[in-house]
Parts: C-alpha cells; structure tokens; sequence
C-alpha cells in the first residue's frame, strides 16, 4: 500500500511540475463532475479553495456539473443555497431558476447541477428513460418514448413527504399522492399508527380515486362478487404507476407496509392482490420502484455513519424476500425488474450527468458565440474528470461507467470527506475502488487535471 500510495505521490509531482502549453484550445475536450459533501462542503461550510476552483473553470468556459446523492430540496433552492454557502458571484444570472442556458452564464445553475431525484424528470415523457436497454439504444432525446408518468399516478415518499410531493408537482408530474393521502382515506391499511390525527392528517390530500379492494377478507365474503380483470379500471380506481423514494424516508414502517402493498398489487391497483406477484418469476406489469440513491451510510456532525437511504431499501428488500417465492430474484437485482437504482455509483445516474453535461457544454459554447453542433464535433468531449471524496460511489461509479460517446471518466479522490487516508495506509483492503490520482482537496484535484491537460492552473 505504500508503495502504491509512494507512486501516486510521484505521478502528482511530475503531472505538477509539467508545464502548460501556452495556448490551449479555445474549446476544452474536457470536462469536470463535482460531488458537493466532502468536496466542496464539509457540514454546510465551504472548504477552503473550492469556490476559487470553481470560478477558475468558469472564466476559461470549461464546463463542469455538480453530482451529488444529496436530496429533499427543489433543484433551484438547493443551487441558490449553494451559491449562497460557497460566496460565488451571481452577476449575471438574473434568475437560478431557469433552467435553459442563453447569454452569459452563472458559475452554477440548475443547468449544471445534478442531485440524486433529478433524473426522475427524464420519466415525465418516457417511462423507460432511465433503463440501460433505452440507454443502449440512444438517448431518448433522439426518440423512441414508450409514454411517460406525466399524467399517470405516482406514489412518492421522503424525509418530508408533503414537500417531496411539491418537489414532484414542481418537476411536471401531475397526479401525485404520498402515504398520508393513502393513510388518512383507510386508517386500516396501517393499524398500529398513532400518529394519523397529529401528524399525518396535517399534510394529506384527497386521493383522486377510491383503491379497488379485494382479497383477504373480502374474498371469503359470501356477498361479494368475484374478482374479475375488468374491475382493473383506472377510470374508476386509483392505480399508482410508479413509486419514487426521492431522499431518506423517516416512518419505515408506514412506508415499508404501503410498498410492499403496492408490489403485491394486480398492475399497481393497490388494494388488490396478485399472488403471482410473489411467485418466482414475479408479476408482469406492476409497478415500479424508484431509489434515488442506495447509500448505506452518511456522515453526519455525529462522530459515527449514520443510515441512508440505501438502509432504507435494504429494508424493503428484506422484507419482500420474506415474502416472496426464494426462486424470484432479489428486488434490488437489475433481474427482478420491479426497482431500480439510481445516484452514484449506478450506471443510470452517471449516463444521466453526461447527458447533462454534454448539454451545459453546448449551451456554454453558445453562450460564448460558437456554433455548438459544429464546434462538439470538431472538439468532442474526451474525459470527464469526477472529483469525489466516496470511493464507494464517486470513485466506483466513475470508474465503471461505460460512455456511450467514449469519454473517459477519470476518477480523482480528494482526502476532505470520506476518504481517510490514515486508514488507507494501515488497511490494504481499505480502498476497493481506486482512483487516478489522490490529492489533499477540490483546488489541488483541479490543478492536477488543468496541468494534465496542458491548461492554466494559476489560482
């Protein structure tokens, strides 16, 4: 391990030391992705040099996106935080919240910024938008919608889900309910909860359309009339055609129980039961389940990780396979089909920043009076530099992502977050994910890509 920490060390010497040339392209073919926590924050402050790094980039118009798992928040209220935290000059920028790119631009904007729930937008209009098999056909901009959730009813949760939903109205989807509305119109569906009165009927809305019940008790009911396919009609009955975790929920016991309904639903008609749906092969079309991020742990001001989100899902998860026939793959598994993964270090999300990315870098190259198709073809992007303090996800993720474009993503680890070097120098099983190069912190992981590409690194 320290031989290996010793050639790193020497690989930054000599990539310092090398000179820039003295005219660099005017278009630069490369690119930069920030993780936020531990990159350019550490608890809410900014770390020092970070704000500088990010202006020096701005003024030699190379284009960078933030990355971050983090969540809860409206992408514009987060980027004006963020501005506001880090002391970065919004001349220029009349309004945070646009997000098309025209004149001249921010440092940082809704345009280039990317949290763990905003690929959810990419669900509006094409419900497969975030697939590999959509990926590996091209990007859904080029065509071949299946329909989208736009006008469909989804089923989100969070930390606060009465905001989360705003957050998802924000977003353009237009029929959205949370475990409150489903909670407040059949207090029955979770008998154990005492908090209805005092908590949840304060943020609960209507549903749209009563839930189909059946099965169970209603089954053995001699007056009942028998299920038949034709009651699935969600003209009358509420169907959910997704389900969104967009940041860490906070009643897991609500929320696990309502999931876990809804898989077991006939095509998301929650209040139904499928028994196919726990059989080995699983039950086709039923409704999805989205995570926007599966990290286990998160550093907080306490002195250990706490849980996130992805302990969360690993809960959902438990509890579906003790439910479920043990043939059927797990719920987390691409091969079980009913959720899927998003945030660092998963292949969705990293797809979905380079399409971001390599959107900002038109926008930036229009802004500055190039013609963008023409000038991406000429100089087309050829490495991404992510610049992360989590070998788990900003290094794994980058390291394994496969561009569709060719664009090597160059994985650089900043020693400010969650990185520890001292354990990494004890512990040669420490860092599973290695990356590029190993810097102190954001300004000098800069320096060594600007240098490494011949550019100016004078701040």
């Amino acid at each position: 391990m320290a031989a290996r920490r010793s050639l790193v060390d020497r690989l930054q010497r000599r990539q310092f030391s090398t000179p820039a040339s003295s005219a660099p392209s005017s278009i630069a073919p490369f690119a930069f992705a920030f993780d936020i926590d531990g990159v350019l924050l550490h608890v809410s402050e900014p770390i020092p040099g970070a704000a500088a790094a990010l202006q020096h980039l701005h003024r030699l118009n190379i284009p960078f996106i933030l990355l971050t798992n983090g969540g809860g928040r409206y992408e514009a209220d987060r980027v004006a935080d963020l501005q506001r935290r880090l002391g970065l000059d919004l001349e220029g920028s009349s309004d945070t919240h646009d997000t098309d790119c025209a004149g001249p631009l921010p440092v940082l904007s809704t345009a280039n910024f990317v949290q763990s729930h905003t690929p959810f937008r990419e669900l509006l209009d094409n419900a497969a938008g975030l697939d590999a098999e959509a990926a590996a056909a091209g990007d859904k901009e080029s065509g071949g919608s299946i329909g989208g959730l736009r006008d469909q009813t989804i089923l989100v949760t969070g930390s606060d889900a009465a905001r989360i939903r705003i957050i998802a109205e924000q977003y353009g989807f237009r029929s959205v309910i949370t475990p409150a509305d489903i909670l407040a119109a059949y207090p029955a569906i979770y008998p154990f909860d005492p908090l209805l009165k005092s908590v949840y009927a304060e943020t609960a809305r209507p549903l749209p359309k009563p839930l189909l019940l059946e099965g169970g008790k209603l089954a053995s009911d001699a007056s009942a009339a028998p299920f038949s396919p034709s009651d699935l009609d969600d003209s009358k009955y509420l169907r959910i055609a997704a389900t969104f975790v967009f940041n860490d929920p906070r009643d897991w016991a609500l929320d696990i129980q309502i999931l876990t309904d809804v898989l077991q639903a006939r095509q998301g008609f929650l209040g139904t039961f499928d028994p196919a749906s726990l059989s080995a092969e699983g039950s086709e079309g039923g409704t999805r389940l989205f995570f926007s991020n599966s990290d286990l742990l998160w550093a907080t001001t306490y002195h250990l990780p706490r849980f996130g989100q992805g302990a969360f899902a690993a809960a959902v998860a438990g509890v579906w396979a003790q439910m479920a026939s043990s043939e059927q793959p797990p719920l987390l598994s691409p091969e079980g089909g009913r959720s899927t993964l998003l945030g660092k270090p998963h292949a969705a999300t990293y797809r979905f920043a380079e399409r971001t990315l390599l959107r900002y870098r038109a926008s930036l190259l229009e802004a500055h009076g190039s013609k963008a198709s023409s000038a991406t073809k000429e100089a087309p992007l050829q490495t991404v530099y992510m610049i992360g303090d989590n070998p788990e996800s900003d290094i794994a993720g980058a390291n394994q992502f496969s561009s569709a474009h060719g664009t090597d993503w160059c994985s650089v680890l900043v020693e400010t977050g969650v990185y520890d070097p001292v354990r990494d120098g004890k512990n040669s099983d420490y860092l599973r994910h290695r990356p590029r190069a190993i810097v102190g912190d954001v300004g000098a992981a800069v320096r060594w890509a600007l240098q490494r590409e011949g550019w100016p690194a004078d701040f």
